[in-house]
């Protein structure tokens, strides 16, 4: 995938030329969502962001759920002030699978060889046009980031090869969504929606999200190119060591 122009322009030479000596591994990173509440890490992911002490959080998010569907008028006002409560206390949790140089299976549809898997816990009821009330938490967003600039460089792969699930359902790593040397057909958010993970705007630096239905804001963009330029610039500033010591060309 390739990066915004404007934000690669802006990195210094010196790590540009760095990372490209350096990082030109061929294994790709999937990011995922769970279709789940905060607290129940699902899916054979890699590594797997959740919430910790999120129980309260996630039963008031069903109970809000229910009674929308069920449209308890009352009900909801209150249920929704919880969620918001219990959401201000959220804590970021982590948990470790599998190595990141271990294939995993049934992860990414066609992509589970060569390939790094990862996951946060969010998305209960989430549909094209709503997020509904577990949407990824900025610090969930944040927590991905950094995870993919670690995966990164552990396998020394280009944080280009980072593709969010909606991304590679739809083949966007190819010249075409239909090309013939693609190992699926398309089936993301911009064809038949069967897989969007992670397809939504974001907008800093609150980090809120939208649903991708939305008709975008100026300031908003792609949340996966959001995830690769965060990524890419902790890559940076977790190498400074080692490209800003290198000699000029």
């Amino acid at each position: 995938m390739k990066m915004r122009t404007e934000f690669v322009e802006a990195l210094p030479p010196a790590f540009l030329d760095y990372y490209r000596k350096h990082f030109q591994g061929d294994r790709k990173i999937y990011g995922h969502w769970s279709g789940g509440l905060y607290s129940r890490p699902v899916g054979n992911f890699h590594k797997q962001i959740a919430v910790a002490r999120p129980t309260e959080l996630d039963e008031a998010i069903q109970k809000y759920t229910e009674a929308r569907e069920r449209r308890v008028g009352g009900a909801i006002p209150g249920l929704f002030h919880n969620i918001d409560e219990h959401r201000k206390k959220a804590v970021l949790q982590t948990f470790t699978n599998a190595p990141y140089d271990q294939d995993l299976a049934e992860h990414t549809r066609g992509r589970e060889s060569n390939a790094i898997a990862l996951g946060i816990m969010c998305g209960y009821r989430a549909r094209p046009n709503d997020l509904g009330h577990a949407f990824p938490l900025p610090l969930q967003l944040r927590g991905l980031a950094a995870l993919i600039a670690e995966a990164a460089l552990a396998v020394r792969a280009p944080v280009e090869n980072f593709l969010t699930a909606s991304e590679a359902a739809d083949n966007l790593d190819y010249p075409a969504m239909d090309d013939p040397a693609a190992p699926h057909p398309p089936y993301g958010f911009r064809t038949t929606r069967e897989s969007w993970a992670l397809e939504a705007w974001i907008e800093p630096p609150a980090l809120a999200v939208h649903a991708p239905l939305q008709s975008a804001r100026p300031g908003w963009y792609r949340l996966g190119d959001w995830l690769r330029e965060t990524a890419l610039a902790d890559v940076m500033k977790r190498t400074h060591g080692e490209w800003a010591s290198e000699p000029e060309k």
